[in-house]
C-alpha cells in the first residue's frame, strides 16, 4: 500500500516531535554556556519547523497540493528576500535579521520539497 501525503506529513511531524524531545532532554542546566545557547537555538528551529509543517497539514490532500504549497512558499520568500536585498543594498554580513530569516525559509521549503518529491517517487 502506497503512503498518502497525510502519512508523510504525520511521519515528518513525529520526527520533529522526537527531535524536540531529544533536545529538551539533553539541554544543559548552564544557561550562560555556549552549548546551552546552541541547544536553545536548535530547539527553537525545530519548533518552528514543526509549526510550518503543521500549518500546511490541513490544507493539502495530495502530494501535488503539498508540492504546490512548498513551491508557493519558496516563491513568496524569494520575492521578500530579493526586495530586502535590494532595499538593504549591502554586503551579506550587514543584512537584517529578516533577510537572513527569508533565506532560512527558502532553504527550509526547498529541502522539504525535495523530501516530498523523494517520498512520492518511492
Amino acid at each position: 500500500m502506497q503512503r498518502t501525503v497525510q502519512d508523510f506529513l504525520d511521519h515528518e511531524i513525529e520526527e520533529l516531535h522526537k527531535n524536540i524531545d531529544r533536545i529538551q532532554n539533553h539541554m544543559t542546566d548552564k544557561f550562560d554556556s555556549v552549548a546551552s545557547s546552541g541547544q536553545s537555538s536548535l530547539l527553537s528551529l525545530q519548533q518552528e519547523h514543526l509549526t510550518l509543517i503543521e500549518g500546511v497539514q490541513n490544507r493539502v490532500r495530495t502530494y501535488h497540493d503539498l508540492m504546490s504549497v512548498c513551491r508557493q512558499n519558496i516563491l513568496d520568500n524569494e520575492q521578500r528576500h530579493s526586495k530586502l536585498a535590494y532595499r538593504e543594498n549591502t554586503n551579506h554580513a550587514k543584512h537584517s535579521a529578516e533577510w537572513w530569516y527569508t533565506l532560512h525559509l527558502i532553504q527550509f521549503w526547498s529541502d522539504f520539497l525535495s523530501r516530498v518529491q523523494s517520498d512520492q517517487t518511492h
